[in-house]
């Protein structure tokens, strides 16, 4: 757990390496989604207590690097109110994960997606860490979003232990989740309580439509889908019209969904492509889609049922207000609830 000592050092080590979410980005151009960049190095040996580097597979990292993982304890703060709240420890509590080129912090207190088109990592060097920190670095996502600020530090203890601590900052208030590999196990969760889910599709959107018999399962860390068909038909459009970039999501979320924001954790994301090559529907195209698999994202805190959730959304950088631009343009609830 996180004690005043670690929120202090945290706070310094934010001051010398500007911790933040990113530069201002461009989101206007072409609706094909644009591609993350790799980014310059960026070492500064003669700094006395850093080393930096932008795009993390430039230096070495420590302890497995910046991978996902499920937290135990997670907590919230205001520096505004004074308000703070701390839950755990628990199993799978909280989540951060990395997906299609977006961080995501899933916590009780809330959730959380940062577009990073870079990666500055930071190692601090051994001088400046508290005594019982041996090794410390930094991940800082940039060229995304400058409202909602995300970083994610890995510690190594001088008796080996492990601490990954993933935070994002939203004005006043910040939202953490922490992991340490060898602490105490955490107690057993309780069992679910079991959920009702309404079966249900939405409208479509400007002609974006998904139909047909759709599934999904989750077994073994495997999320699949079977979407059944997805189409575009607009006769205000001309026939050479298309759409936005195209891709689908997983969510489980905590009661029924009727459109609109979503709010809950994402399982996984499956991009699309066509026959042609593309992720784009023709203006009266359709498909028909076969079963899309990929691995778990993230997993929602155990002890919870669920609603689950596909979502088809479309990239459109004018008219869509989400931090990376992709917008739900129809979805399906299925009625069998899952947990984990």
């Amino acid at each position: 757990m996180k004690s005043t000592k670690n929120l202090a050092v945290l706070a310094a080590l934010c001051a010398l390496v500007a911790c933040g979410g990113g530069g201002d980005g461009d989101n206007e151009g072409a609706n094909p989604a644009p591609a993350p960049s790799t980014g310059q190095c960026q070492s500064s040996e003669d700094a006395n207590t850093i080393n930096q580097c932008v795009g993390r597979d430039m230096i070495a990292l420590q302890a497995g690097g910046f991978i996902n993982f499920a937290g135990s304890v997670s907590s919230y703060a205001n520096v505004s109110t004074g308000e703070t709240a701390l839950q755990g420890p628990t199993a799978n509590l909280c989540a951060v994960s990395k997906d299609q080129g977006q961080w995501h912090l899933n916590t009780p207190f809330g959730n959380f997606s940062v577009p990073a088109q870079e990666e500055m990592v930071t190692t601090f060097k051994p001088a400046f860490l508290p005594d019982d920190v041996a090794a410390m670095q930094l991940l800082h996502p940039m060229g995304g979003s400058t409202d909602t600020q995300f970083n994610y530090t890995i510690s190594t203890g001088r008796d080996g232990s492990v601490t990954r601590m993933a935070w994002v900052t939203r004005g006043t208030e910040s939202f953490w989740c922490e992991s340490t590999e060898g602490a105490a196990a955490p107690p057993p969760s309780l069992a679910p309580t079991p959920r009702t889910c309404t079966e249900n599709n939405g409208p479509g959107m400007n002609g974006r439509t998904m139909s047909g018999a759709s599934s999904y399962t989750i077994r073994d860390g495997v999320a699949s889908i079977t979407p059944g068909t997805i189409a575009f038909s607009n006769s205000s459009y001309t026939p050479d019209s298309t759409t936005g970039s195209l891709r689908m999501r997983l969510f489980a979320i905590e009661g029924d969904y009727f459109g609109g924001q979503i709010q809950g954790y994402v399982i996984g994301t499956f991009p699309l492509r066509f026959t042609d090559g593309s992720n784009q529907l023709r203006n009266g195209q359709s498909s028909q889609l076969n079963t899309q698999t990929v691995s778990i994202s993230s997993y929602p805190p155990s002890g919870r049922s669920y609603c689950m959730v596909t979502v088809f959304e479309e990239y459109d950088s004018r008219n869509c207000s989400t931090a990376d631009k992709y917008c739900v343009v129809d979805w399906t609830e299925f009625k069998n609830p899952a947990s984990f």
